[in-house]
């Protein structure tokens, strides 16, 4: 699959708290960000 670069801001204090959450279960802050985002857009669609 070919990923596309895209741009979110983000508060200093959320990155680090999303960053934290992704250290502390050994993913990447991309993959955090691109499951939580795809889990509301299926969530919307049902």
């Amino acid at each position: 699959m070919a990923m596309e670069v895209t741009t979110v801001r983000f508060e200093l204090e959320e990155k680090a708290w999303v960053q934290g959450y992704a250290d502390s279960v050994g993913e990447t802050f991309s993959d955090v960000v691109r499951e939580a985002v795809l889990e509301m857009v299926e969530a919307a669609a049902d």
